[in-house]
C-alpha cells in the first residue's frame, strides 16, 4: 500500500495536490490522526487531532513526534529539496527531549498550544512537483480508490478485502485458489461462488496484486526488470512487459524512467 500511495504522491501536480491526496487516502495506511487546513493570511495552517477510533502504539507524544518527522521527510522527497515547516504547535507539555524537536524539525516549535498544528507557506503549497506525471498518476489513484473501497468494506466481512489481505501476505508465487479456501475454511467452490457474488473472479485478485506489486518494486529501484517480471511471477521479461503495459499504458522501463528521472530519494 505504501508503494501504492508514495507513487500517488509523487506524481501528484504540486505540493497541495500531493498533501490532498494522502488525506484522501489515510484509511488505506490507517493513520492515526485526521486533518483539517485553513488559510491565514499567505500561510496554510494544518491541524493535527488523533483518530478517536484508533490508539497510539505507545503513546500521543510519541504519535505526534512520528508524524512530524515523517512528514518533513515525505515533503523534502516530494519537492527534491529540503523543507521545513514554518511553526509547529504541539498540545503537550514540553517533554524531556524537547531540545531536538527544533534541531530535527528546523522550525520554531510551541507547546502547550490547544491543538496540533503545522504551518505551511502558500506558495510552498502550490509549488509544482518534479515528477509530476499524469497518466501514471490516473493510474495509481485508481488502484487508491479501489483499495479505499476494501479497506472500508472489511469490518463488514468483505470476502475480497479478505483475500487480497492473503494475498498481499503471501511469500513466493501468489497462492492458487484451494490453497486460499482451504485457510478461509470453505470450499473452492465456495470461495468462487462468493466471489462471482462480488461480480469479481480470483484470477483478477491475482493480477491487481502482481500490478501492485510491479510498482512497488519498480518504485524502489534495487531491482532488475527481469528479476520484478520473476518477483510478479512472470516467467519472463516479455511476459511481464505486455502484462504491465495493458495494466498502465506504459513499459515498465518507462514507467521507472519517469518516476527515477530526477534522483529525488536520494
Amino acid at each position: 500500500r505504501w508503494g501504492m500511495l508514495s507513487s500517488a504522491l509523487l506524481c501528484a501536480k504540486t505540493l497541495g495536490h500531493a498533501l490532498a491526496i494522502a488525506d484522501e487516502f489515510k484509511e488505506i495506511l490507517r493513520s492515526r490522526f485526521t486533518i483539517s487546513n485553513q488559510q491565514q493570511g499567505n500561510m496554510l495552517l494544518i491541524s493535527l487531532n488523533p483518530n478517536p477510533e484508533m490508539n497510539f502504539p505507545v503513546n500521543d507524544i510519541f504519535g505526534y513526534e512520528i508524524f512530524l518527522g515523517s512528514l518533513k521527510a515525505q515533503i523534502s522527497q516530494l519537492i527534491a529539496k529540503p523543507f521545513r515547516f514554518s511553526e509547529v504547535k504541539l498540545p503537550y507539555s514540553k517533554p524531556l527531549n524537547a531540545r531536538y524537536y527544533q534541531k530535527i524539525s528546523e522550525s520554531p516549535v510551541q507547546f502547550e498550544a490547544p491543538s496540533g498544528q503545522l504551518s505551511i507557506p502558500l506558495d510552498k503549497m502550490q509549488q509544482a512537483l518534479p515528477m509530476t506525471n499524469r497518466v501514471t498518476s490516473k493510474v495509481v489513484i485508481s488502484q487508491c480508490r479501489d483499495e479505499l473501497e476494501r479497506v472500508k468494506n472489511a469490518r463488514l466481512g468483505d470476502i475480497v478485502f479478505t483475500v487480497r489481505s492473503m494475498l498481499a501476505q503471501s511469500e513466493g508465487d501468489l497462492p492458487e485458489l484451494p490453497l486460499i479456501a482451504s485457510k478461509l475454511s470453505m470450499s473452492p467452490r465456495t470461495l468462487r461462488r462468493r466471489l462471482q457474488q462480488e461480480h469479481v473472479q480470483y484470477r483478477q485478485l491475482c493480477e491487481q496484486e502482481r500490478q501492485q506489486i510491479a510498482v512497488s518494486l519498480l518504485s524502489a529501484d534495487t531491482l532488475s526488470l527481469k528479476e520484478i517480471g520473476e518477483c510478479c511471477g512472470f516467467k519472463d521479461i516479455a511476459s511481464f512487459h505486455k502484462a504491465f503495459k495493458r495494466w498502465t499504458g506504459e513499459t515498465p522501463a518507462r514507467y521507472r524512467r519517469n518516476l527515477h528521472s530526477r534522483d529525488i530519494l536520494s
